[in-house]
């Protein structure tokens, strides 16, 4: 019988259920070769109807799931769900990103269909997607040429209805202080000027500049009358001329302080460092204490070792084991060992790094399962961190086991210096008399501005240099100042433009990305 409206019931040919033998041997029916074989086929058939899951066989039928969660990795936050009626969730790293219905699907359909024309637009014509372009387009987007906005004429006509304001400028006499209102239909022969962006704007231009680069994990590239570099790479920097440079190719920024040399036997790094170095969890204790992790002895028992509760899951998403070096301390570590008395097997996990125990650095992630697993850390700040600390990041099996020791391979203590960075040569067309710069700046430490950093420019190629007086304009993205300014140039002569940025008095500085423009 196998398989019937989702039920599976056993049968030997003769009775059914889950007592057939019992039926067969209150029948007196003895254990025949037939029966036997006909229950056991009937076993095997059921088995052959099941999807196994190592993937050995294939469906024959639909699969009704009946709203039920479809998972797709391995942490158990990517799935498909059907459980609204029609509708179609998808979930990628526990968030539902698209619900899909019948509607949205039409949709996708009709974009599906249409050929991507070069120069077309997509746009909705009430019912459908259609694609449109020229004349039509233009009206779609309400600018007709004629009605909505005026065609191209060598003669700029201004009409009455507008009321625009403008500084009007004659061909042979320059009005700078008297504003002419146009209210009806003027022609200008002269030169128009007087007309144009705003510092802030200019600003903005070149700082939209740098996030389309920062966006494209672009270089450095160059502009109209400038260029910007977001540092992605070295490739606007005269290193041969730079002077203290380090540059950090993990978060694309230069900075004046390097990683110092790492070694498992500098302070810090093994024996006993209870006094030094402050661990905490808040992942509840069996035996032990949390502090035996940095003790410097490696036994299996609660005085050397300490025993996580093992509760639920074991170990659930945001536990973490944290260790603190002190205040006003950092410590660079580039590799951690951690040492148990078995192999565990506790899921995914993080290394990371802060200086105030809020915002944190990944440094690592991958799966903790290894017998005294060796982590090894990337993008480490070269100050280093006060806070290191390991978080689950999905929860795992976990495992019952002494956890021993921990230790580090860490620096001695990172070298700061003065830094002098200088960009290379951009030509420009014509002898500019401004030079405007644009500076993406990261304190790390207290910076006054124009003292502890400073800009220079030069048109002659680094022969001379004139002083950019920097101003603050805000945060570009966390930590990351915009500074921005000028220079006076036509004292020079010259078309080999450059910047010099220089970092004083030890202080921690970072440059994440310049925007140059000159007039």
């Amino acid at each position: 019988m196998s398989w019937s409206g989702g039920t599976f019931t056993r049968t030997n040919g003769t009775n059914t259920g889950s007592t057939l033998w019992a039926q067969d041997r209150d029948a007196g029916t003895k254990i025949t070769a037939t029966n036997h074989d006909t229950h056991d086929q009937d076993l095997a058939d059921g088995i052959n109807n099941c999807l196994a899951k190592d993937g050995s066989n294939v469906m024959t039928g639909a699969l009704d799931l009946n709203g039920n969660e479809l998972i797709l990795d391995t942490d158990g936050d990517t799935s498909i769900t059907a459980d609204t009626d029609d509708q179609i969730d998808f979930k990628i790293g526990g968030v539902d990103q698209l619900s899909l219905t019948a509607a949205k699907a039409d949709n996708l359909d009709d974009i599906a269909a249409l050929t991507p024309t070069d120069s077309n637009i997509l746009v909705g014509d009430g019912t459908n997607w259609v694609l449109e372009s020229g004349a039509t387009a233009r009206a779609s987007l309400g600018l007709a040429v004629g009605s909505d906005v005026q065609a191209y004429d060598a003669t700029i006509v201004v009409d009455a209805d507008i009321g625009v304001t403008v500084q009007a400028y004659d061909a042979n006499t320059a009005k700078t202080d008297e504003n002419e209102t146009i209210t009806g239909n003027w022609s200008f022969s002269g030169t128009v000027s007087g007309i144009g962006v705003t510092d802030a704007e200019r600003a903005n231009i070149k700082l939209n500049s740098l996030r389309i680069e920062v966006l494209e994990d672009d270089g450095f590239n160059l502009m109209v009358d400038g260029f910007v570099d977001a540092f992605s790479d070295e490739t606007g920097i005269d290193t041969a001329t730079s002077t203290n440079e380090v540059y950090d190719a993990a978060g694309n920024f230069y900075t004046n302080i390097s990683a110092p040399s790492t070694a498992y036997a500098n302070a810090g790094g093994q024996g006993d460092r209870t006094g030094s170095i402050t661990v905490t969890t808040n992942r509840a204790i069996d035996s032990g204490t949390i502090n035996n992790l940095v003790d410097g002895a490696a036994g299996s028992n609660s005085t050397d070792a300490v025993d996580f509760t093992a509760t639920g899951t074991f170990w659930d998403t945001g536990d973490y084991i944290r260790f603190d070096f002190g205040s006003g301390v950092k410590k660079y570590i580039d590799e951690v060992t951690f040492a148990a008395s078995a192999t565990p097997s506790n899921g995914a996990w993080k290394w990371q790094g802060s200086n105030d125990a809020s915002a944190w650095t990944d440094l690592w992630s991958g799966t903790w399962g290894t017998l005294n697993q060796v982590f090894s850390l990337t993008g480490v700040s070269a100050s280093g961190y006060r806070y290191y600390q390991l978080i689950s990041t999905g929860s795992g099996s976990g495992s019952d086991l002494w956890y021993q020791e921990v230790t580090f391979k860490i620096g001695a203590g990172a070298t700061l210096t003065d830094m002098t960075l200088v960009s290379n040569t951009v030509t420009a067309e014509a002898e500019p008399t401004t030079v405007e710069l644009l500076v993406l700046h990261k304190p790390v430490d207290s910076v006054t501005i124009n003292t502890d950093f400073t800009a220079e420019v030069s048109i002659d190629g680094g022969t001379t240099w004139d002083s950019v007086t920097l101003a603050d304009e805000g945060e570009f993205s966390t930590g990351v100042n915009i500074l921005r300014g000028s220079a006076d140039v036509t004292a020079r002569t010259g078309t080999s433009i450059e910047y010099r940025l220089t970092t004083a008095n030890s202080k921690e500085q970072q440059a994440h990305g310049t925007a140059v423009a000159w007039s």
